[in-house]
């Protein structure tokens, strides 16, 4: 029986570089810091310090490899106690709704340098 919910893109867990950001919520209130755990062609798993709501609009900006802004809308929160992974904060599921172009050239990013290649600032 096939789950409406899952996802059908692959995804890519970012495990040899540290890909962390600022987030804020539309009316520009700042979340704080967060790391990047994975990313797909049509968003990205995210750990923060704070919970968020199914349904938020928020803002990321991602400064490494390059500066990159993206629009988002929070799709699921779990917090750490929840998880297997332990720790504090929250495991947060996001899908990119303003800039797919954006999204993908940050993917594709996060693919080379996970695969040991380099990105020069220009």
């Amino acid at each position: 029986m096939n789950n409406p919910f899952r996802r059908a893109d692959l995804r890519t867990e970012i495990v040899s570089v540290e890909l962390r950001g600022i987030a804020t919520r539309n009316d520009d209130n700042p979340l704080g810091p967060f790391m990047i755990k994975d990313i797909s062609n049509r968003g990205l798993r995210i750990w923060a310090p704070e919970q968020l709501n199914r349904g938020e609009i928020i803002k990321i900006t991602v400064g490494k490899p390059f500066l990159v802004v993206l629009t988002c809308d929070v799709r699921w929160c779990k917090a750490a106690s929840e998880l297997s992974e332990g720790g504090t904060g929250y495991a947060i599921g996001l899908r990119v709704i303003d800039s797919p172009q954006r999204l993908e050239a940050l993917h594709r990013a996060v693919l080379h340098l996970e695969a040991g290649g380099v990105i020069r600032d220009p």
